[in-house]
């Protein structure tokens, strides 16, 4: 099976390919990365936002947002 959108594999291919079909119209051939994703909550946290609010929408705890906006981006040469 290939790349799960949802990120679980019990999903009928059908409805996998419906939802990829949907993020393909939405975003393109945009892969989500936890590097991108960190990027923007520290840049969203650096206007303001708070920590619950960025965790309450990436889904993660707001300790883990507090990780991100609190360590150093690593080089992308690494």
């Amino acid at each position: 099976m290939g790349w799960c959108p949802v990120g679980v594999k019990f999903v009928p291919s059908a409805l996998n390919d419906a939802v990829q079909g949907v993020l393909t119209l939405l975003y393109g051939d945009f892969r989500f990365t936890t590097k991108t994703r960190d990027e923007i909550i520290r840049q969203r946290h650096a206007k303001g936002e708070s920590l619950s609010i960025l965790a309450r929408e990436y889904g993660i705890s707001p300790q883990r947002v507090f990780q991100i906006v609190n360590s150093k981006p690593k080089d992308s040469a690494s």
